[in-house]
């Protein structure tokens, strides 16, 4: 996606170590918010309209379900029957959080969120699952805290955790979050703190820390089932203006900022960074030791984004991660997100 909101759509396929690439729609309006192999969860028309898009003839079917302002978040239960959305009603404070059945295209309000409820944010969809759906409260400044547990059917809310909540594993069961902590840091950048450690651990609890130092700004890319991180490590004051600045800053950044897999109880560092803000992007983990990484290949205007399979390293002894090009967009101030697709 770009600076206008126009986005292009990649079906990437891994098999081994090798990569297919076919580009499903270009430069057009739509917000794509879950998938599996069979199809896409998306809103049109400037996200106001909801809509699947079929992932092998690239057909669009849109359903009875619109919002006067957006409808940004939605997934797709396990056997991608049903969707669950968050639809924003006139006023922009107040949501109605719907079922819908994608065979019959029937749907139905599960859930009516009045303003000055959950922060006037709705309550943010994250994953279904044979449990039910997990949500959190939605943020307008910061990071989102809180994760709940909504049944499909009776619409009861079950608190799991108060903690922030960053990525959750695709089946639901482990969780891992940027955090901040009076480290003595050099400076704090606006009113949320540094992101200076990261805590990972089974939904609801206990976490356990994985990484903290001062005057970095860490962040959480993707969680695995079997409670693997992957997340990245920037100059704390480096990344502040950068993110301030919506580009790279060109401070070159230190030695040991870049991309790290946590798994066994060791972090290895699997790419360096050339410039702060290079894997800012999105990232997944695919599984069979490797990830989807996308990079900031060049920033601002006429910029470049580029998605790589990384192999990645797992130990200490000798091993080297290797990186494969699988695509390139480009346009303004570009950015990438990343959705693994479920069978």
């Amino acid at each position: 996606m770009d600076a206008s909101g126009r986005v292009t759509i990649h079906l990437i396929t891994i098999t081994g170590g090798a990569t297919t690439d076919r580009l499903l729609m270009a430069n057009q309006d739509v917000r794509v918010m879950d998938a599996n192999r069979r199809i896409a969860l998306i809103a049109i028309c400037q996200s106001t309209q909801l809509a699947t898009l079929d992932l092998n003839t690239g057909a669009i079917r849109l359903f009875d379900v619109s919002s006067p302002e957006d409808i940004s978040w939605g997934v797709l239960n396990p056997d991608g029957s049903k969707a669950a959305v968050l639809v924003r009603l006139a006023g922009f404070v107040e949501y109605d959080f719907r079922i819908v059945d994608l065979s019959s295209g029937a749907s139905g309000v599960l859930l009516h969120l009045p303003p000055n409820v959950y922060n006037s944010a709705g309550l943010i969809p994250l994953r279904w699952t044979s449990s039910g759906i997990l949500v959190g409260p939605g943020a307008w400044d910061c990071a989102r805290y809180k994760l709940l547990t909504l049944d499909p059917q009776s619409a009861h809310l079950t608190p799991i955790t108060d903690v922030r909540v960053d990525a959750v594993s695709p089946d639901g069961t482990m969780m891992a979050a940027a955090g901040h902590a009076d480290l003595g840091d050099v400076g704090n950048y606006g009113q949320c703190g540094w992101t200076n450690l990261i805590t990972r651990g089974p939904v609801g609890g206990p976490y356990s820390l994985i990484a903290e130092q001062r005057n970095r700004a860490f962040w959480v890319i993707d969680v695995a089932n079997d409670g693997s991180v992957l997340y990245g490590a920037d100059d704390g004051f480096s990344a502040a203006q950068s993110q301030a600045s919506g580009s790279r800053v060109t401070t070159p950044p230190a030695p040991d900022a870049g991309v790290y897999l946590e798994t066994g109880g060791s972090s290895i560092q699997q790419l360096p960074e050339s410039g702060t803000g290079q894997w800012w992007t999105a990232g997944k983990l695919v599984g069979q030791g490797q990830a989807l990484m996308a990079q900031q290949v060049i920033g601002g205007d006429s910029g470049v984004v580029e998605v790589d399979l990384v192999s990645l390293c797992t130990s200490h002894s000798g091993c080297t991660p290797s990186v494969q090009p699988v695509e390139r967009d480009s346009g303004s101030y570009p950015t990438a997100a990343l959705i693994l697709l479920r069978s």
